[in-house]
């Protein structure tokens, strides 16, 4: 005899004692229309019954039982001390942690990138200024560079005026000039 396929987790449960008040109700009124189910559970019950009493009951000797209660208590203690931080732990299946590792350094290299990417978008939005900013202590590096040179120039501009001045004043030396052709052989 075969139970109906539907129920045949219901049958178990049933025997063990493990069905809630909704299931068990569902269960009785299928029992009282299903002969087969019926007498599944009645030799079920049966079965149970009869392995249950060929085996003995295990006895445990009064030593036995009181080493497990230190070991026990032992263990209740040691727990009881640890630190804070060895309490916390999380346990993780053994298998999460090659994913979880591999995560979080996907996450660090793509969060490199992206502060990359953050950085020269960054850069862009401010180009017009730091392009200008740029420009100008580029523009006072160079000066101070030639800083030497642009003292020489201001030199040579002195004395360029200082010729030019000179000439201006003394009109006998230009006609001079320009009855020998403008040449200076003398």
């Amino acid at each position: 005899m075969k139970p109906c396929s539907d129920y045949q987790e219901t049958l178990l449960l049933d025997v063990y004692g493990e069905l809630n008040l909704v299931e068990r109700r569902v269960w009785e009124n299928h029992l009282s229309t299903c002969e087969h189910c019926r007498k599944e559970k009645e030799q079920l019950l049966r079965l149970l019954k009869t392995i249950k009493n060929a085996l003995p009951t295990p006895t445990l000797s009064p030593d036995k039982i009181a080493e497990h209660v230190r070991v026990i208590q032992r263990k209740l203690k040691e727990e009881a001390n640890l630190p804070w931080w060895r309490k916390a732990r999380f346990h993780l299946p053994q298998r999460l942690i090659p994913a979880l590792t591999t995560a979080c350094v996907l996450l660090i290299i793509i969060s490199w990138f992206g502060l990359k990417e953050f950085k020269k978008f960054d850069m862009l939005s401010t180009s017009p200024q730091t392009t200008s900013e740029e420009q100008i202590n580029r523009d006072d590096l160079e000066v101070v560079k030639n800083l030497e040179f642009l003292k020489e120039m201001e030199d040579v501009e002195k004395l360029v005026k200082h010729l030019d001045e000179t000439d201006s004043q003394s009109p006998s030396t230009q006609t001079e000039n320009n009855n020998n052709g403008g040449s200076d052989d003398a």
